[in-house]
């Protein structure tokens, strides 16, 4: 009898290490779970922090959703000469969050940030690139000199910009074919007599020859924003080989000339 009141009480025993193991383990997960959570919520909002640093704006502070509200309420109470920096919003979403700029600041009970969407005026401009070509004589070898390497003219064709490479790398680039830049640099008027000389060209405007420099004429190959279309710079004798398939064909140049081929050629 003693005997089974032992075995009793070792099973007693066993079961309550039993319970009081489960109950640890349980204990132990739900506590995981929690401080997993919050693990990840730190890491959310320094990677939010890092961007609000940085200038950008994170999804996780201003949803999509808040955001649009925010952009309907903006758009309604623009003046005609301005407009939001893409056409629909709601399927430009992405773009548009590429553009804000935010300032932030801590204090002891809240995070401020202040959210900057940028405004666009209704004078859009076409940018143009200036390529000297060589001009070749019995003696000499001349390029024309142009002020700038880019140079952006409005629709109505009478006012321009003249842009550098660094101007450029400041605009952010939202589509293959579209930049959004700072209004930061003088207008022009395109028609002015003292204009320089890439942009009378543009103008048609009447200027006596243009300045031109000596240079050394060197093959070049320049790609052009069409698809499939360069600006073949042939110093003396050019011969060109296309393939289209099983077909091939060459050609000859002998001065500057655009170049484009059938989609699937190659040179």
């Amino acid at each position: 009898m003693n005997q089974t009141d032992a075995n009793f009480a070792k099973v007693e025993s066993a079961v309550e290490i039993m319970m009081a193991t489960d109950f640890f383990n349980s204990a132990s997960f739900a506590t995981y779970l929690p401080l997993n959570n919050m693990r990840t919520m730190q890491e959310m909002l320094f990677d939010s922090l890092t961007d609000v640093y940085k200038g950008h704006m994170d999804v996780h502070l201003l949803s999509p959703v808040e955001l649009m509200k925010q952009l309907n309420m903006i758009s309604g109470r623009l003046p005609k000469s301005l407009s939001l920096p893409v056409n629909n919003p709601r399927e430009d979403i992405k773009d548009i969050y590429k553009l804000l700029y935010v300032k932030a600041r801590v204090t002891s009970n809240y995070f401020l940030f202040e959210v900057h969407v940028p405004l666009i005026s209704d004078d859009e401009f076409l940018l143009y690139r200036a390529i000297p070509l060589p001009m070749k004589t019995e003696t000499e070898t001349t390029t024309v000199l142009v002020q700038s390497p880019y140079i952006a003219v409005n629709f109505q064709k009478d006012n321009y910009i003249s842009i550098t490479e660094n101007d450029i790398k400041m605009c952010i680039q939202l589509k293959e074919r579209r930049y959004i830049c700072h209004k930061n640099l003088p207008v022009f008027n395109l028609h002015n007599k003292n204009a320089p000389c890439e942009a009378l060209l543009l103008s048609h405007g009447v200027k006596p020859p243009c300045d031109v420099k000596k240079t050394t004429c060197v093959d070049a190959w320049i790609a052009l924003h069409s698809p499939n279309s360069w600006l073949v710079i042939c110093c003396g004798v050019c011969t060109l080989r296309t393939i289209c398939d099983t077909d091939v064909m060459s050609r000859t140049m002998t001065m500057s000339s655009i170049i484009t081929i059938a989609q699937g050629c190659i040179l």
